[in-house]
Protein backbone atom coordinates (compact mmCIF):
# COMPACT_ATOMS: atom_id res chain seq x y z
CA UNK A 1 0.00 0.00 0.00
CA UNK A 2 1.54 3.54 -0.30
CA UNK A 3 3.54 3.19 1.48
CA UNK A 4 3.36 6.53 2.92
CA UNK A 5 3.38 4.60 3.83
CA UNK A 6 2.97 6.49 0.63
CA UNK A 7 1.37 10.15 1.29
CA UNK A 8 1.40 8.36 5.12
CA UNK A 9 -1.45 10.63 6.66
CA UNK A 10 -2.25 12.87 3.39
CA UNK A 11 -4.46 14.02 5.97
CA UNK A 12 -4.57 17.59 5.35
CA UNK A 13 -1.92 16.73 2.80
CA UNK A 14 -0.93 17.03 -0.47
CA UNK A 15 1.20 20.17 0.63
CA UNK A 16 4.51 18.44 -0.07
CA UNK A 17 6.56 21.68 -1.39
CA UNK A 18 8.45 20.51 -4.21
CA UNK A 19 11.97 19.55 -3.21
CA UNK A 20 14.68 20.97 -4.62
CA UNK A 21 18.41 19.18 -5.12
CA UNK A 22 20.39 21.54 -3.11
CA UNK A 23 18.45 24.32 -2.61
CA UNK A 24 14.74 25.37 -1.36
CA UNK A 25 11.37 25.52 -3.40
CA UNK A 26 8.95 28.14 -1.21
CA UNK A 27 5.28 28.40 -1.19
CA UNK A 28 2.89 31.16 0.50
CA UNK A 29 -0.87 30.30 -0.35
CA UNK A 30 -3.93 32.42 0.80
CA UNK A 31 -5.05 31.97 4.45
CA UNK A 32 -6.92 28.47 4.91
CA UNK A 33 -7.42 26.50 8.23
CA UNK A 34 -4.24 24.13 8.69
CA UNK A 35 -3.27 25.90 5.48
CA UNK A 36 0.35 24.38 5.32
CA UNK A 37 -0.94 21.36 4.26
CA UNK A 38 -4.70 21.46 2.92
CA UNK A 39 -4.15 24.66 0.64
CA UNK A 40 -4.67 23.73 -3.17
CA UNK A 41 -2.40 26.10 -4.80
CA UNK A 42 0.56 24.27 -3.05
CA UNK A 43 2.22 22.06 -4.75
CA UNK A 44 0.48 18.32 -5.12
CA UNK A 45 2.39 14.98 -5.26
CA UNK A 46 -0.78 12.45 -6.46
CA UNK A 47 -2.39 12.53 -9.94
CA UNK A 48 -5.41 10.82 -10.49
CA UNK A 49 -5.16 9.24 -14.41
CA UNK A 50 -8.20 9.48 -16.22
CA UNK A 51 -10.67 6.11 -16.43
CA UNK A 52 -10.98 5.08 -19.35
CA UNK A 53 -14.16 3.72 -19.18
CA UNK A 54 -15.69 6.71 -17.26
CA UNK A 55 -14.28 9.89 -18.19
CA UNK A 56 -15.57 12.12 -15.80
CA UNK A 57 -14.44 9.99 -12.63
CA UNK A 58 -10.76 11.09 -12.54
CA UNK A 59 -12.33 14.84 -11.89
CA UNK A 60 -15.13 13.44 -9.51
CA UNK A 61 -12.19 11.95 -7.57
CA UNK A 62 -9.99 14.85 -7.48
CA UNK A 63 -13.19 16.74 -5.76
CA UNK A 64 -14.19 14.07 -3.34
CA UNK A 65 -10.27 13.65 -2.06
CA UNK A 66 -10.56 17.05 -1.71
CA UNK A 67 -13.57 17.09 0.37
CA UNK A 68 -11.85 14.99 2.87
CA UNK A 69 -8.32 16.79 2.79
CA UNK A 70 -6.47 14.89 0.76
CA UNK A 71 -5.67 17.08 -2.41
CA UNK A 72 -4.43 15.98 -5.90
CA UNK A 73 -4.76 16.67 -9.45
CA UNK A 74 -6.29 15.40 -12.92
CA UNK A 75 -3.50 17.03 -14.60
CA UNK A 76 0.00 16.34 -14.64
CA UNK A 77 2.26 17.54 -11.45
CA UNK A 78 5.16 18.18 -13.68
CA UNK A 79 7.62 16.41 -11.39
CA UNK A 80 7.67 13.42 -9.39
CA UNK A 81 4.00 12.25 -8.68
CA UNK A 82 1.97 9.49 -7.49
CA UNK A 83 -0.71 7.91 -9.67
CA UNK A 84 -3.92 6.80 -8.61
CA UNK A 85 -5.03 4.91 -11.91
CA UNK A 86 -8.72 2.98 -11.90
CA UNK A 87 -9.40 0.00 -15.04
CA UNK A 88 -12.51 -2.31 -15.01
CA UNK A 89 -11.61 -5.82 -14.30
CA UNK A 90 -13.57 -8.83 -14.02
CA UNK A 91 -16.44 -6.67 -13.20
CA UNK A 92 -15.05 -4.51 -10.41
CA UNK A 93 -13.11 -0.92 -10.58
CA UNK A 94 -9.75 -1.91 -9.96
CA UNK A 95 -7.68 1.11 -8.49
CA UNK A 96 -3.94 1.14 -8.32
CA UNK A 97 -1.13 3.57 -6.76
CA UNK A 98 1.78 3.75 -9.06
CA UNK A 99 5.10 5.16 -7.86
CA UNK A 100 6.94 7.94 -10.17
CA UNK A 101 8.17 5.18 -11.84
CA UNK A 102 5.33 3.63 -12.67
CA UNK A 103 5.46 0.38 -10.35
CA UNK A 104 2.29 -0.15 -8.43
CA UNK A 105 2.57 0.13 -4.75
CA UNK A 106 -1.59 -1.11 -3.94
CA UNK A 107 -4.05 -2.44 -5.15
CA UNK A 108 -8.06 -1.97 -4.23
CA UNK A 109 -11.02 -2.91 -5.45
CA UNK A 110 -14.37 -1.58 -5.44
CA UNK A 111 -18.01 -3.02 -6.44
CA UNK A 112 -19.63 -1.85 -9.25
CA UNK A 113 -23.29 -1.12 -9.65
CA UNK A 114 -25.92 -4.02 -10.94
CA UNK A 115 -26.03 -1.73 -14.25
CA UNK A 116 -21.77 -1.74 -14.20
CA UNK A 117 -19.65 1.52 -14.81
CA UNK A 118 -21.18 3.04 -17.88
CA UNK A 119 -24.74 3.93 -17.03
CA UNK A 120 -23.02 4.59 -13.19
CA UNK A 121 -23.02 8.28 -11.96
CA UNK A 122 -18.97 9.75 -11.75
CA UNK A 123 -19.73 11.61 -8.85
CA UNK A 124 -21.39 8.38 -6.84
CA UNK A 125 -18.54 6.65 -8.11
CA UNK A 126 -15.98 9.00 -6.57
CA UNK A 127 -17.91 9.10 -3.56
CA UNK A 128 -17.83 5.63 -2.89
CA UNK A 129 -13.75 5.48 -4.41
CA UNK A 130 -12.44 8.12 -2.19
CA UNK A 131 -12.34 5.88 0.95
CA UNK A 132 -10.73 3.30 -0.33
CA UNK A 133 -8.08 5.39 -2.59
CA UNK A 134 -7.11 7.20 0.96
CA UNK A 135 -6.90 3.83 2.99
CA UNK A 136 -4.25 3.10 0.19
CA UNK A 137 -2.40 5.89 0.32
CA UNK A 138 -2.10 5.97 4.35
CA UNK A 139 -0.44 2.71 4.15
CA UNK A 140 -3.58 0.61 4.88
CA UNK A 141 -2.20 -2.30 4.10
CA UNK A 142 1.73 -3.87 4.16
CA UNK A 143 4.57 -1.78 5.23
CA UNK A 144 6.93 -0.66 2.63
CA UNK A 145 10.33 -2.67 1.52
CA UNK A 146 12.77 -1.66 4.71
CA UNK A 147 15.40 0.81 2.88
CA UNK A 148 19.22 -0.33 2.98
CA UNK A 149 20.20 3.37 2.87
CA UNK A 150 22.29 5.20 6.03
CA UNK A 151 19.46 5.69 8.77
CA UNK A 152 18.48 9.20 9.47
CA UNK A 153 18.34 10.92 12.91
CA UNK A 154 15.36 12.84 12.84
CA UNK A 155 15.41 16.14 15.25
CA UNK A 156 13.46 19.68 15.04
CA UNK A 157 14.09 23.30 16.09
CA UNK A 158 11.18 25.60 16.96
CA UNK A 159 10.86 28.83 18.50
CA UNK A 160 11.21 29.48 21.82
CA UNK A 161 8.09 28.35 24.38
CA UNK A 162 7.22 25.50 22.31
CA UNK A 163 8.33 21.80 21.78
CA UNK A 164 9.52 20.45 18.69
CA UNK A 165 9.43 16.80 19.79
CA UNK A 166 5.47 16.51 18.23
CA UNK A 167 7.13 17.30 14.87
CA UNK A 168 10.13 15.19 15.02
CA UNK A 169 8.51 12.17 15.85
CA UNK A 170 5.74 12.76 13.47
CA UNK A 171 8.09 12.80 11.03
CA UNK A 172 10.27 9.91 11.55
CA UNK A 173 7.26 8.10 11.98
CA UNK A 174 6.34 8.82 8.59
CA UNK A 175 9.85 7.96 7.07
CA UNK A 176 9.66 4.97 9.04
CA UNK A 177 6.21 3.93 7.53
CA UNK A 178 7.79 4.79 3.91
CA UNK A 179 10.31 2.53 4.39
CA UNK A 180 13.48 4.97 5.79
CA UNK A 181 14.82 3.61 8.22
CA UNK A 182 15.26 5.90 11.54
CA UNK A 183 17.94 5.73 14.30
CA UNK A 184 18.37 7.22 17.11
CA UNK A 185 21.77 8.52 16.73
CA UNK A 186 24.06 8.90 13.61
CA UNK A 187 25.58 10.96 11.05
CA UNK A 188 22.97 11.46 8.75
CA UNK A 189 20.03 13.38 9.74
CA UNK A 190 16.95 15.17 8.74
CA UNK A 191 16.39 18.90 11.18
CA UNK A 192 13.35 20.30 10.76
CA UNK A 193 13.73 24.35 11.23
CA UNK A 194 10.80 26.60 11.82
CA UNK A 195 10.16 29.67 11.98
CA UNK A 196 7.63 31.78 12.92
CA UNK A 197 7.26 35.44 11.48
CA UNK A 198 5.06 38.10 11.65
CA UNK A 199 2.58 38.50 9.16
CA UNK A 200 -0.67 40.62 8.03
CA UNK A 201 -4.43 40.28 9.00
CA UNK A 202 -4.47 38.47 11.67
CA UNK A 203 -1.96 35.99 10.17
CA UNK A 204 1.77 35.14 11.10
CA UNK A 205 3.84 33.59 8.14
CA UNK A 206 4.93 29.54 9.59
CA UNK A 207 8.43 28.74 7.68
CA UNK A 208 9.68 25.20 7.57
CA UNK A 209 12.73 23.70 6.02
CA UNK A 210 13.55 20.09 6.27
CA UNK A 211 17.23 20.05 5.80
CA UNK A 212 18.76 16.39 5.18
CA UNK A 213 22.33 16.00 5.88
CA UNK A 214 24.00 13.10 4.60
CA UNK A 215 26.92 11.52 6.74
CA UNK A 216 29.51 14.00 6.09
CA UNK A 217 26.93 16.61 7.67
CA UNK A 218 26.69 17.95 3.80
CA UNK A 219 23.72 19.61 2.93
CA UNK A 220 21.90 16.74 0.76
CA UNK A 221 18.58 18.80 -0.34
CA UNK A 222 15.96 21.13 1.73
CA UNK A 223 11.95 20.52 1.51
CA UNK A 224 11.01 23.69 1.89
CA UNK A 225 7.07 24.40 3.66
CA UNK A 226 5.34 28.01 4.70
CA UNK A 227 2.19 29.62 4.69
CA UNK A 228 0.34 32.14 6.52
CA UNK A 229 -1.56 30.36 9.70
CA UNK A 230 -4.02 32.38 11.81
CA UNK A 231 -2.19 33.74 14.70
CA UNK A 232 -4.30 32.40 17.43
CA UNK A 233 -3.92 28.58 16.63
CA UNK A 234 -0.15 28.99 17.50
CA UNK A 235 -0.27 29.17 20.80
CA UNK A 236 2.02 26.25 22.24
CA UNK A 237 -0.08 23.36 23.16
CA UNK A 238 -2.61 20.98 21.92
CA UNK A 239 -3.61 22.90 18.76
CA UNK A 240 0.01 23.66 17.79
CA UNK A 241 0.40 20.04 18.16
CA UNK A 242 -2.11 18.92 15.86
CA UNK A 243 -0.93 21.14 12.96
CA UNK A 244 2.48 19.96 13.98
CA UNK A 245 1.73 16.43 13.03
CA UNK A 246 -0.19 17.54 9.60
CA UNK A 247 2.82 19.67 8.55
CA UNK A 248 5.42 16.32 9.30
CA UNK A 249 2.95 14.34 7.63
CA UNK A 250 2.25 16.04 4.13
CA UNK A 251 6.19 17.01 4.18
CA UNK A 252 7.30 13.28 4.73
CA UNK A 253 7.06 12.10 1.17
CA UNK A 254 8.75 14.22 -0.28
CA UNK A 255 11.81 14.54 2.85
CA UNK A 256 11.96 10.52 1.51
CA UNK A 257 12.34 11.16 -1.65
CA UNK A 258 15.61 13.11 -0.51
CA UNK A 259 16.32 10.71 0.82
CA UNK A 260 16.21 7.95 -1.00
CA UNK A 261 17.84 9.71 -4.31
CA UNK A 262 20.56 11.28 -2.21
CA UNK A 263 21.97 9.11 0.57
CA UNK A 264 24.44 6.04 0.01
CA UNK A 265 23.72 2.82 1.36
CA UNK A 266 26.14 2.19 4.14
CA UNK A 267 29.57 1.04 3.07
CA UNK A 268 30.67 -2.83 3.82
CA UNK A 269 32.20 -3.62 7.08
Amino acid sequence: MIRARAIARLASAAALLALAACGNDRAFPESHNNSLVVDPKVTDSVEVLTVRESPGLAAALVAALAERDVLATAGTVGGPALRVWGRVEGGALVWRILDPADKTLATARQTLPAGGIAGADARLLAEAAAPIVIDELRGGGAAAAPDTRTPVVVRARVPAGYDGHVLAQTMADRLAGLGIRVAEAGPASVEGVMRILPGAGGNDVVQLDWVVRGTTGAVLGTVSQGSPVPRDSLAPGQGFDSMARDIATAGAPAVARVIKAKLAAPKPQ
